[in-house]
């Protein structure tokens, strides 16, 4: 059983955090506000001719700068929103891409992300004044309240009016003030003060947290632009990946077993017709035709090494892909670890197979190895991991038309991302993830096997 503290204890923890956060806030909003205000007045007045957009982008530019730097502090003493993704969105100020040097320079002034944070900068340096002058002056007036007793002589008592009535209301207005109440009630109240610093801290930096959320996190239009466009670039990359893989096979069934094929059926052909007259020979071209019809067999089972085996709808990936070790041409170690996958492994478990399949034909077709070990994890953040190591020659390369450039493709198409590690000499490392899907039936989720 785990022991976690309790929330008053809790706030305890976070309070040198937080206390430290809200004294630093003070001068460092100070110095981008006293340094965005006259530069976004500036480029505003100018703004009636050229000079002034240049400057205004730079200045809202320089906003969306202290923005970043803003939301950085606030992660250390809370949770904020995702950051939001600046690759997309408009990138000059018409929208679309900036391509001349006028547009370029201020495209900042088209993005509302810089114009979000430049209003963080702007509204955070009054509450900044405000929490900073509420945590000095209540940690200030707690630690001179508790401690009252060690500097309290140094106050006359004619100043205590209102002791002086409590005192009075105890049958005593002289020495019972001075030598008892005032520093009683100085220390209680003292106590009280530091009890609810905590929380008065607490309170002060949630202020903040809230500004940040408001301003500093990511719109839901740019979350929703963001899925769109992954969206389309995997369905993108779903369909060429496909079509290469299609005429990929369509390209070597024609060069392999089909002219193989062909040449069995014309040797039965010649042999049918020498039957009557000279067994033998027809003898000799059947047995041929035998050994040939086996080749073609063997062939074919090279190709549907990247479908879906017998083995992998009966047993399950796991399975599937020791098997794949075990009839790997290298020698070939696996890690299987699918037990936590969920019921969703069954929508890309072909994707995922015909993807290990072939990294391992890759490798033994040009990496010169001597041993290969397959990993295939599901983790706990919902990703299937495959991972390929050999300790061939290295030198893999992910340029177009390269195999690993389509498999690449492939992996995209599943909304997932490929990354390779091989230095010239080896040892060479694929990584695959692939998001796991939630929930899906398997039976009509599309994949990718082919």
């Amino acid at each position: 059983m785990t022991n976690r503290p309790q929330p008053y204890v809790s706030e305890w923890q976070s309070a040198p955090r937080r206390a430290w956060y809200l004294i630093t806030a003070l001068p460092v909003d100070l110095v981008g506000f006293v340094v965005v205000v006259p530069l976004l007045c500036l480029g505003l007045g100018l703004s009636i001719v050229w000079v002034g957009l240049p400057l205004l982008a730079q200045t809202v530019r320089l906003g969306g700068l202290l923005g970043t730097v803003a939301r950085r502090r606030a992660a250390q003493v809370g949770s904020v929103p995702s950051p939001p993704d600046w690759t997309i969105g408009t990138a000059s100020p018409r929208g679309g891409t900036a391509t001349g040097p006028w547009l370029r320079i201020t495209a900042p002034l088209g993005d509302t992300r810089n114009w979000a944070y430049t209003a963080h900068t702007l509204a955070t340096f009054p509450l900044a004044v405000a929490t900073w002058v509420a945590t000095v002056a209540w940690g200030a007036t707690a630690i001179g309240a508790v401690t009252f007793p060690a500097w309290g002589g140094l106050v006359t008592q004619q100043d205590d009016v209102w002791l002086a009535r409590v005192a009075a209301g105890i049958g005593d207005s002289g020495q019972w003030t001075g030598l008892v109440v005032r520093p009683v009630v100085m220390v209680l109240w003292g106590l009280a003060l530091v009890v609810t610093f905590p929380l008065v801290l607490h309170v002060l930096t949630a202020a903040h947290l809230r500004l940040a959320a408001l301003l500093l996190g990511e719109r839901e239009n740019a979350r929703l632009l963001r899925g769109a466009q992954r969206a389309e670039s995997g369905r993108r990359a779903a369909l060429l990946a496909e079509d290469a893989s299609l005429r990929r096979l369509e390209r070597d069934i024609h060069d392999g077993p089909q002219q193989q094929l062909l040449r069995l059926q014309y040797d039965l052909a010649i042999a049918l017709r020498r039957l009557p007259d000279d067994t033998p020979a027809a003898q000799r071209l059947v047995a041929e035709s035998l050994e040939r019809a086996k080749a073609v067999l063997e062939t074919i089972r090279n190709l549907s090494r990247g479908l879906a085996p017998p083995i992998l709808q009966d047993r399950g990936l796991a399975a599937a892909i020791r098997s794949l070790a075990d009839d790997s041409v290298v020698p070939t170690t696996a890690e299987v670890r699918l037990d936590d996958a969920g019921p969703g492994l069954g929508a890309i478990e072909r994707s995922a197979y015909a993807i290990l399949s072939e990294l391992v034909t890759n490798v033994a077709k040009h990496a010169d190895a001597r041993a290969v070990e397959l990993r295939a994890v599901a983790g706990s953040d919902g990703n299937l991991e495959l991972e390929v190591r050999d300790d061939g020659h290295g030198g893999a390369l992910m340029d177009e038309g390269h195999g690993l450039s389509g498999l690449r493709a492939r992996v995209e198409g599943l909304q997932g991302a490929l990354s390779i590690s091989s230095p010239p000499g080896g040892p060479t490392k694929v990584l695959v993830t692939i998001p796991i899907p939630q929930d899906a039936d398997p039976d009509e989720t599309p994949t990718l096997a082919s």
